[in-house]
């Protein structure tokens, strides 16, 4: 339900007003005010109490006090028309005073409590144009004659006296009586609008609570956010780490990868217990020959939604390039960095505890990595390439890992993908392991291998005939032995054959095996 124009409804209670009385009393009503009324209120009760017919004038009290409360949310509305002096009307004929002060006792009952609702409420246009409800319906209530009746009155001045001021009292008298009913309904919609104001107050109170409630949680989640940024700056500039070339490399082995190769691993039953929530296989040793594609399976098994999306997933791939000078620490801190970046809640644990100290240590790192992880639900660890760091980093590194194991016990599992040799067998060879040589993983590889070569030779079957490229197909992924290295080495001996002969004999002579390539 709309609120009416507060203007346009105080401008027609005001017309009616003006309407039912002649220009004399205008005069004079335009300058009264509220405090000349509550003056004639209590001359009135000492005139009567000197001719000792003293009628109750308290009942109209709490009219006044209603009223004067009411002007507060009125007058913001009001100001600058000639409609607020017209609101004082009260009357001062002992005839009817009874009638009157019963009336106005009763429209006191009903009206709202406007002293505190406008305190609250007074810049709340809403509000103001309720308000005035009151105003147009219940105010002026002894001005609501229909215009038949207000024309009898004035007929029965011009027909039988001669001084309307005399006799207005016994015309008024009589009009009264069929006003009640109609009274009575004014009192009730004046009740039902006091009502509509309580719930308006309510709803606009609740509204702006819950606003403010509202401002008051953006509020708090905004510095939140800033203090745990300001924890996790603190946190990765106390890591110290120089050179995080970790996405770069997995972005980059993700590019490499064929669609639609890899996907076997994901279905092994090791590495999906290894996924799972299972206790088993808590670590596991991805091992393979050189150039088998273990880095892109590693990559491809990171950016798998049931890992990456349900576990706080960090990793390292190893580069046998690198410069650091201990491997161990620099993987420890960048474990550490990317479980922050997942977890940011925990920057908190590492800026309070470890911060405000030196650069990270490994003494350091070896206590804050199992605390972080026990901060949440679950961790998987990929390290990819162990082979290729020194012998001595090796050894470190696996110390450091399956310590870590050790500590954090279901909530972590660890994966570690190399080739074999006798530091790594010495450590993980009793492990559960995925072999990428054994029958079903070499298989497995051969098709990868093959969807592989098959989208690099594309280009030649718009220029051959399709049965020519499939049989070189067959040779490069038999001279491969299950090497992805070998295919990128040796695919473009075949660029720039014109005859099927010469195509053939090139992919005949390409080298046997990854070292001759």
């Amino acid at each position: 339900m709309s609120a009416p124009d507060p203007l346009a409804s105080i401008d027609m209670a005001f017309m009616k007003l003006k309407q039912s009385v002649d220009s004399i009393d205008a005069v004079d009503f335009q300058s009264t005010t509220l405090e000349d009324v509550w003056k004639a209120a209590f001359d009135i009760q000492q005139h009567q109490r000197e001719k000792k017919s003293m009628r109750n004038m308290q009942r109209i009290e709490p009219f006044l006090q209603a009223l004067e409360k009411y002007s507060k949310s009125i007058e913001v509305i009001c100001n600058g028309t000639p409609y607020l002096p017209w609101i004082w009307l009260a009357s001062a004929h002992a005839a009817i005073l009874d009638k009157l002060l019963n009336a106005y006792a009763l429209i006191a009952e009903s009206m709202p409590r406007f002293d505190r609702l406008q305190k609250t409420f007074e810049h709340h246009p809403d509000f103001k144009k309720w308000s005035t409800v009151i105003l147009s319906n219940s105010i002026l209530v002894p001005t609501d004659f229909s215009d038949d009746e207000v024309r009898t009155m004035h007929e029965a001045e011009e027909r039988y006296f001669a001084n309307w001021k005399i006799v207005w009292h016994v015309v008024f008298d009589s009009l009264w009586k069929n006003f009640d009913s109609r009274f009575a309904g004014i009192l009730t919609s004046l009740s039902r609008h006091a009502d509509l104001i309580d719930r308006e107050a309510s709803s606009i109170n609740i509204a702006e609570a819950r606003s403010a409630r509202l401002l008051a949680e953006q509020d708090i989640a905004r510095r939140e956010r800033e203090r745990q940024d300001y924890q996790l700056q603190d946190s990765i500039a106390w890591l110290a780490i120089t050179n995080n070339e970790q996405p770069d490399i997995i972005d980059r082995l993700l590019r490499r990868r064929q669609s639609g190769t890899g996907e076997w691993l994901l279905q092994n039953p090791q590495i999906m217990s290894w996924i799972s929530d299972s206790r088993m296989h808590p670590i596991i040793w991805l091992k393979g020959i050189p150039g088998a594609g273990k880095s892109i399976l590693c990559a491809h098994l990171i950016e798998a939604p049931a890992v990456h999306q349900k576990y706080s997933l960090i990793y390292y791939f190893c580069d046998s390039t690198s410069d650091s000078k201990d491997m161990c620490t620099q993987i420890l801190k960048t474990l550490t960095l990317q479980l922050l970046q997942a977890n940011i809640d925990s920057a908190s644990l590492v800026a309070d505890k470890y911060a405000s100290r030196s650069t990270a240590t490994l003494v350091q790192l070896r206590k804050v990595l199992p605390e972080l992880i026990a901060t949440v639900s679950a961790t998987r660890i990929i390290i990819d390439g162990l082979d290729e760091c020194r012998v001595a980093d090796q050894r470190a590194i696996l110390s450091e890992l399956l310590r870590l194991m050790k500590l954090s016990g279901d909530r972590c599992k660890l994966l570690i993908s190399s080739r074999e040799n006798v530091c790594i067998q010495s450590a993980l060879g009793k492990k559960p392991t995925v072999f990428l040589s054994e029958h079903d993983q070499r298989a497995s590889i051969d098709m990868d291998i093959r969807l592989h070569v098959h989208e690099e030779l594309r280009t030649l079957r718009e220029s051959f005939d399709p049965a020519v490229i499939d049989k070189v197909e067959q040779i490069v992924v038999n001279k491969a032995t299950g090497m992805f290295l070998y295919v990128r080495l040796v695919l473009s001996e075949l660029e720039g054959r014109f005859s099927v002969k010469e195509l053939f004999e090139a992919a005949e002579s390409l080298p046997e095996g990854l070292h001759e390539a």
